[in-house]
């Protein structure tokens, strides 16, 4: 409640191990949870399941009724489904951190609307293979017309169209935090860099003397 010093008013089951992202759909009538799958030591944080994780996103009711549960193929189970991004017409953008074997170049992007099934985005092997496994933040573009992600480890973002295609690499050392621009992307990097991201390629428009963690938020 936050009209009460932030009290704590309730909770429920997010139907799902790992929940890591959390977004409103429906004018606020709907919840989507990533639940990124991986069971977690509390003491140290050592990763206890992967072999068996399953990730999956969750949309719920506002009380925590399960609405919809929506689970990768058996095959892409090690990828845990970690940040999301939405649309004003209800399409979820999910990014995703491979937990398999290294170098298996699976996508990072999938984009989801309820009742259908996932499209998951992939581009060039080349292209996959230098973001690592890694995505850390994702936006769609601001009109809305495209989506990316980040990989601080790759030093990339990845742009792909509203249905799934590629549309090229921006490269930035470090980058991670992403959030809709009023041309292309708003992002930021881990050296105090806060750059305007667009198909031209990145613009740093300010430096500041911090390091910047992984998220942005547009207000």
């Amino acid at each position: 409640d936050a009209q009460k010093n932030y009290a704590r008013i309730g909770d429920f089951s997010t139907h799902g191990l790992g929940p890591h992202d959390i977004r409103l759909l429906d004018q606020g009538r709907t919840i989507v949870v990533a639940n990124g799958g991986i069971a977690t030591d509390a003491a140290d944080r050592r990763k206890l399941n992967i072999p068996t994780m399953r990730p999956n996103l969750a949309y719920l009711t506002l009380g925590g009724e399960p609405l919809e549960i929506m689970e990768l193929e058996p095959d892409l189970r090690q990828s845990s489904i970690r940040h999301l991004a939405i649309t004003g017409d209800g399409l979820v953008g999910f990014a995703m951190q491979w937990e398999g074997p290294e170098n298996a170049a699976t996508p990072l992007l999938g984009l989801h609307r309820k009742g259908q099934s996932p499209t998951l985005c992939e581009a060039p092997l080349t292209d996959e293979l230098l973001m690592k496994g890694y995505a850390g933040s994702i936006a769609f573009s601001g009109s809305e017309t495209e989506v990316a992600i980040t990989s601080p480890k790759g030093g990339r973002i990845h742009r792909f169209s509203r249905g799934g295609a590629f549309l090229g690499a921006v490269v930035q050392k470090d980058v991670c935090g992403l959030a809709p621009g009023k041309s292309g992307y708003f992002s930021s990097d881990g050296f105090g860099g806060l750059i305007v991201a667009t198909e031209r390629g990145p613009t740093k428009i300010a430096e500041h003397p911090c390091a910047w963690d992984n998220h942005i938020l547009t207000l």
